[in-house]
């Protein structure tokens, strides 16, 4: 059973992914996030407001594969400069399209710098691709992306992309829960998980 709170059980259709499941797949993240930044600065970019919990949880993971390896110097440790930008593009349940995408990335960033990009699902493809797209015009000299969940979109076979780091596959669903949201609604659940008819009719607009 998981542990869901009754006012919760009429939004959610499913629970996709369990909270214990998620923060196992973080460790295994930030243990190759560790390994491919080692002996580097990397500036993290942290999308909101939909990947607020997921960062937190893989940079928990991340701390903890530091006090694991113990690293002595610079050249055996990741050196990390952390940026939380907002970037907007759904309305209820629908993406607006990569015209109507809005990046605050700036320059600071991104010149000259590695630069990781943590986000929560990739959808579309539209948001990812502008943020791409921006962090690139902004002179960043190497660019991944960590994003928790990569959903089967038709919609994003034409971008042909894939993030370096995935913490799972989804099948095309709107989700909420772990940070993710219907109108800033309901990112305060433990899982991820399907919404419901109910849900939707509760928080559309």
């Amino acid at each position: 059973m998981f542990d869901i709170a009754p006012r919760e059980k009429a939004l959610i259709d499913k629970v996709l992914i369990p909270n214990g499941m998620i923060k196992d797949r973080c460790d295994k993240l930030a243990e190759q996030i560790f390994d491919d930044y080692k002996g580097k600065e990397v500036s993290i970019v942290v999308i909101l407001t939909g990947a607020f919990q997921f960062f937190s949880d893989l940079n928990e993971s991340i701390m903890k594969v530091r006090a694991i390896r113990r690293p002595e110097t610079d050249e055996e440790d990741v050196i990390v400069q952390y940026y939380m930008r907002k970037v907007s593009s759904y309305r209820n349940t629908e993406s607006l399209g990569k015209d109507n995408v809005k990046v605050d990335i700036s320059v600071e960033e991104c010149q000259g710098k590695n630069v990781l990009i943590v986000e929560d699902i990739y959808d579309t493809g539209a948001s990812m691709d502008s943020i791409l797209e921006s962090v690139r015009d902004k002179g960043a000299l190497d660019v991944k992306v960590c994003v928790l969940l990569h959903k089967k979109n038709v919609l994003n076979l034409e971008y042909k992309y894939y993030a370096d780091y995935i913490g799972f596959f989804m099948p095309m669903k709107f989700v909420i829960g772990y940070g993710m949201d219907l109108n800033e609604y309901v990112r305060d659940m433990r899982h991820i998980c399907s919404i419901s008819k109910a849900g939707i009719q509760k928080y559309i607009v």
